[in-house]
């Protein structure tokens, strides 16, 4: 993902915190790879239907993903792990290509959360190229990253009560044949995540 634009520093901590909690959302909001990856995850843990079964699946995978990528971005930002955005983006691309594989093998309940939460830990490094970007002050540096990663919880939560909210009107509109476009809609996301992987690949051969 592109590196967010550098909030505005204020004297006054609730301001900074409330800018780096905006700057969260907005990486979310503005990084296609991480919402197609949202998408995908969802569509995976509800096929079948949307139903307090799934629902609580999705709860699940994206909870493990949230804690994976928490985990990830802290240890990043305070540099104890470092890893080349050069190596990160295209893993996170092909993240997506694995998921919706999943989506596309047809079998129900597919994806575990044990993965979501390893691939959490991969766009977790993500965030914290974009956090680490700012050159925060290090007296900020702890509100900034809570204030970041809470930024980023809300968005994607907001995402997903979204798709599964659709999804279940689909389904209820369409029946079975919400299947088809379910499908569909992971075909098209894979594709995007190959096209990703082999543009970020080429870069780094380059």
């Amino acid at each position: 993902s592109a590196p967010a634009s550098r909030p505005r520093t204020r004297s006054d901590g609730w301001s900074s915190a409330v800018s780096f909690f905006t700057l969260g959302i907005d990486h979310i909001l503005d990084g296609p790879d991480h919402l197609l990856f949202l998408f995908v995850l969802t569509l995976a843990a509800t096929a079948g239907g949307v139903t307090k079964k799934t629902t609580w699946l999705t709860v699940k995978l994206v909870t493990a993903f949230t804690v994976g990528h928490a985990i990830s971005l802290c240890l990043a930002y305070f540099e104890v792990i470092s890893i080349p955005a050069s190596i990160v983006e295209p893993t996170i691309s092909l993240s997506i290509v694995a998921a919706a594989a999943l989506v596309l093998r047809g079998g129900e309940h597919d994806v575990r959360v044990w993965i979501a939460t390893v691939v959490g830990l991969v766009h977790g490094l993500g965030f914290a190229s974009s956090l680490g970007s700012l050159g925060i002050a290090a007296s900020q540096r702890v509100a900034a990253l809570a204030a970041f990663n809470v930024g980023i919880d809300v968005a994607q939560t907001f995402v997903v009560l979204a798709l599964v909210g659709l999804l279940w009107i689909g389904y209820q509109l369409m029946d079975q044949r919400i299947e088809w476009a379910r499908l569909a809609g992971a075909g098209v996301c894979a594709a995007f995540g190959l096209f990703w992987t082999v543009t970020r690949l080429a870069e780094l051969a380059s």
